[in-house]
């Protein structure tokens, strides 16, 4: 088989199941307008092939057996997979056996990758079927008290690929939690959009835009500090397209209501004690993820909340009008492999309001740059009557429940920054081979108050056990120690010292 030739055959798979770049051939025999240039180029910047020292691609010639098996384990490792038709993974796996014996010499598991192709195989066509199950025994302590409390939580999520291309996705997942019912937590339908690297979401989805700027310990302790605005689910609409330098994403979504996820408030006014209701504001969000260089990464994004009843609004709550629109400007620079910088700048406004910023600053390091654990330390700034997409307490403490906590940060319904606060962070997590990984966690918060500030600090540990990759528990520390009572309806501060801590063993199975 000629080279071009082998390169189309791998150029087809890749196409279909990878964002299409803007690129220039680095082989000075293969010019603009060669037939195959657009299929050289693409293989080429994405490492799958690679030419000879003189910048000679010699697509003429001959391929070896070996030269093939080569671009085989290289299209391997690359290609995603939920996006290759079935024709694409049934080539794939005549190719993984008819070069078994070249792949075998460059030190490539057979037996893994035909196991992975055929897992990948079977979902063609046909349902998927997984879960979570999880049981949770959490031991809390205050001041005033001490209890115990259980937690069950089960999901299920079913899914299937359809259409003449496999191309079209519907993913729906239950949830079960104790003390409630189950939930269609997702159910949603994706695909492609009238243009190439286009598609469409319709249903109940996440839009998780601000990922790269929160702490997270990882595994299954799930401890972190949320997102200002995105990551809960949405009702809506969403469109995510893939273009040369980045992504474009946007949705259109009605905000859940009590029972079916978040709603923006409910229960009592913290500040008139009249009750309020359940608001389902109007959302829509449009997001550049941009990627300039190698090692620099921009988001650009604005998101408006539009309240259909004045009267049950988290911003009508404080006196301001109930509409609010925040831009954000977040940027990720890596110095090297591992070690980065990342920072993101809001900034809202609120008809009628003081229109408030927040920002949050990190430095990231990873464990395969430091060998024994990773490192997050972090600065959050964030403005009175900031408002958020979930209670405020959950962005500035590490979120989980810790009896307490909820109350000294204004209730759970409290969604927006009740005075000026800052918070310091020092994270860590440790991979230490595929059954042990541990985490730490130390974080600052002060409030501005009239007096005295209000101080909170937060120690959290975790120890994780992967029995077998099905099954993990985890023995989770976690503790808040505020310096001062607070009364958030009048500011009044009185010498008090509170310490919260809760003790969690937590054990999953998921299949």
């Amino acid at each position: 088989m000629k080279k071009y030739l082998a390169v189309l055959l791998v150029a087809v798979m890749v196409a279909f199941s990878a964002p299409a770049f803007a690129v220039t051939n680095p082989f000075m025999d293969v010019p603009l307008g060669h037939w195959a240039y657009d299929a050289v180029a693409q293989l080429a910047a994405r490492g799958i092939i690679s030419g000879f020292p003189d910048g000679m691609y010699r697509g003429g010639q001959p391929t070896t057996r070996f030269e093939m098996a080569s671009v085989i384990a290289r299209t391997l490792a690359v290609i995603d997979m939920t996006k290759a038709s079935r024709q694409d993974v049934e080539m794939l796996m005549r190719l993984v056996v008819e070069f078994k014996d070249e792949l075998d010499a460059l030190g490539v598991r057979v037996d893994q990758l035909g196991g992975r192709v055929d897992a990948l195989h079977n979902r063609l066509g046909g349902w998927r079927l997984g879960g979570t199950l999880r049981y949770d025994a959490n031991f809390w302590r205050n001041d005033d008290n001490d209890g115990y409390f259980h937690n069950t939580m089960a999901r299920l999520h079913i899914e299937r690929f359809f259409g003449a291309n496999e191309d079209m996705r519907v993913f729906i997942r239950l949830r079960q939690e104790h003390g409630g019912g189950a939930q269609l937590q997702r159910f949603f339908v994706e695909f492609p959009f009238f243009f190439d690297n286009t598609r469409m979401t319709v249903g109940r989805f996440d839009m998780s835009w601000e990922t790269a700027y929160v702490f997270n310990v990882g595994g299954i302790s799930a401890f972190q500090n949320a997102q200002f605005l995105t990551g809960e689910q949405l009702d809506g609409i969403g469109i995510t397209s893939n273009f040369g330098m980045g992504r474009f994403d946007m949705f259109v979504s009605r905000r859940l209501p009590a029972g079916g996820g978040r709603s923006l408030v409910g229960g009592l006014d913290p500040v008139t004690g009249n009750a309020v209701g359940n608001a389902e504001p109007i959302e829509a969000g449009v997001r550049f993820a941009l990627q300039p260089a190698e090692r620099i990464g921009l988001d650009l994004a604005v998101i408006t909340m539009l309240h259909d009843d004045s009267t049950t609004t988290a911003i009508h709550q404080i006196g301001h009008d109930d509409n609010v629109t925040t831009f954000f400007v977040g940027g990720r620079f890596d110095f090297t492999d591992g070690v980065g910088l990342r920072g993101i700048y809001y900034h809202q406004r609120q008809s009628g309001a003081s229109n408030p910023n927040a920002f949050r600053l990190a430095l990231d390091v990873s464990q395969d740059f430091l060998g024994f654990t990773s490192l997050w330390l972090g600065y959050d700034r964030v403005d009175q009557f900031f408002v958020t997409r979930t209670p405020f307490y959950a962005h500035q403490m590490l979120s989980t429940y810790i009896p307490g906590d909820e109350r000294w940060m204004g209730g759970v319904d409290r969604f927006f920054a009740p005075q000026d606060t800052q918070t310091w962070r020092l994270g860590a997590t440790q991979q230490w081979n595929d059954a042990w990984r541990t985490w730490l966690y130390f974080g600052q918060s002060t409030f501005s108050m009239v007096g005295p500030n209000v101080r909170v600090r937060q120690w959290a540990a975790g120890i994780e056990y992967r029995l077998n990759p099905n099954v993990a528990f985890a023995l989770n520390y976690g503790q808040s120690n505020w310096n001062r009572e607070v009364d958030w309806g009048t500011g009044a501060t009185a010498l008090r010292l509170e310490n919260n801590r809760l003790f969690r063993f937590r054990t999953q199975i998921t299949f």
